[in-house]
């Protein structure tokens, strides 16, 4: 079974790079509208090429950003892409289906930023996100999750339940994961949900707060 939605890793990359750079500034404007502080840390899982987190280094200047993926030609395509950004750390190889990617940073954020992630990839993925997010995270601090998603066991538009469909015809664990889904796991990792961003294209921002320090 395919382990992307598509059988060719370039033309992966190629459609969500184009994805990527529709969609980076209405993320950054959600980003502006939720993160206050004038500086912090930032974490990047599944930075892709490193569309997203070069738009989000120039646009918070004060903020330190670190961009991570599982693939490590992504990570050497985000060392190039961001080599002129002083805030953005060199990029590094993290696997979030892991149950200890989190043990590999030696480091506290004020938030986590993960695009187009859970529904390219399995369950594990999401109970890895949020096990290694409630130690990388400070209390109070933010994850975002931006993609599309389901709610109650509904689509939003008929698109996404084609697209559903198309990613579950790839590999049967992809598919779009249901916000209610996220927030019972979320629960359990000393996470509550804070927002829910309607965005362009049918897609969501969801914004979970981390409201207590959970020991290793």
């Amino acid at each position: 079974m395919a382990s992307i939605p598509f059988a060719d890793p370039e033309e992966y990359r190629k459609q969500f790079g184009s994805a990527a750079e529709r969609n980076k500034l209405p993320i950054l404007e959600a980003l502006k509208g939720q993160v206050t502080k004038e500086r912090g840390k930032a974490l990047e899982l599944a930075s892709g090429i490193g569309t997203h987190v070069s738009c989000f280094a120039e646009n918070f200047p004060g903020w330190t950003f670190q961009p991570s993926d599982v693939d490590p030609v992504h990570v050497e395509l985000v060392a190039e892409r961001t080599r002129h950004l002083q805030n953005v750390l060199p990029p590094i190889v993290l696997d979030v289906s892991s149950d200890h990617w989190a043990g590999s940073l030696n480091d506290e954020y004020d938030v986590v930023i993960v695009s187009n992630l859970l529904h390219v990839a399995g369950w594990q993925v999401s109970i890895g996100l949020f096990h290694g997010c409630s130690r990388v995270l400070k209390t109070g601090g933010l994850l975002f999750i931006y993609g599309p998603f389901k709610r109650n066991g509904t689509y939003n538009a008929d698109s996404n339940k084609k697209f559903d469909e198309f990613l579950k015809s790839r590999n049967p664990e992809f598919g779009l994961k249901d916000i209610d889904d996220l927030e019972r796991l979320a629960h359990g990792c000393k996470f509550s949900l804070s927002h829910i961003i309607d965005m362009p294209a049918n897609n969501y921002i969801v914004v979970f707060r981390k409201t207590s320090h959970i020991s290793p």
